[in-house]
């Protein structure tokens, strides 16, 4: 039913562009005769049909990206679940890297959970995931480790610099904007620059000896477009 309403909303903007384009033609016409009142109406028909397509068009294109803002946060759960499904069969520790997760967690037909569908890339062989993969992966944590801590994280680039999704070992996902901005309540919540750059926020705890083992045993292996 997807094409349906794609063809009707096409048939309708199609409409309005014509609307807004043949009042406006009758505009000019009727100021060249001088009958201005009629031309004016005519002229603010135009004008409101155009603002009408503008209005749809922008409304359209937040909502797509929305909508790929929340595939992009699926994804990231999957992976998690995936590195949570490896964790149980190897002693709580996560893969080392996402090409561990093939095989017996992750399937052919899973690849495009490691592509974030705002970067219109393409997937490619699991024997080198992070050669085409859009997420960035948190190596060498294990699942003992602070429900607050990233595993995985997408990246500002694939989402226009706006922000990208987070991903945390308790299978919590949030998105990060790139802008400062406060909750409902008035509260300054942290960017995405704030939360990769301090590692309280990033590894989930303010303990000082749980901080300093979390950095010395874990590295983030970042897709190859970004090294």
């Amino acid at each position: 039913m997807e094409w349906f309403y794609s063809i009707l909303f096409l048939i309708i903007l199609l409409l309005c562009v014509a609307g807004a384009v043949y009042f406006f033609y009758r505009a000019i016409r009727l100021f060249i005769i001088r009958k201005i009142r009629r031309g004016v109406v005519y002229l603010i028909l135009s004008l409101l049909l155009g603002f009408i397509v503008f209005f749809v068009i922008s409304a359209v294109i937040g909502a797509r990206e929305y909508s790929r803002r929340c595939l992009c946060g699926n994804n990231l759960k999957q992976i998690t679940l995936f590195v949570k499904m490896y964790a149980s069969d190897h002693q709580e520790m996560y893969s080392s890297t996402l090409n561990g997760l093939t095989g017996d967690y992750l399937k052919t037909g899973d690849k495009e959970v490691l592509v974030c569908p705002s970067s219109h890339h393409k997937s490619g062989a699991l024997t080198n995931i992070h050669e085409w993969t859009d997420y960035a992966y948190v190596s060498g944590l294990t699942d003992g480790d602070p429900s607050g801590c990233v595993v995985a994280f997408c990246l500002p680039e694939n989402h226009k610099g706006e922000g990208a999704n987070v991903a945390f070992i308790g299978m919590c996902i949030q998105w990060y904007s790139c802008q400062p901005y406060k909750d409902s309540t008035g509260q300054h919540q942290p960017t995405f620059q704030e939360l990769t750059n301090t590692p309280s926020l990033f590894y989930g705890t303010t303990d000082e000896a749980k901080l300093a083992d979390l950095k010395k045993r874990t590295r983030i292996i970042y897709p190859k477009s970004c090294r």
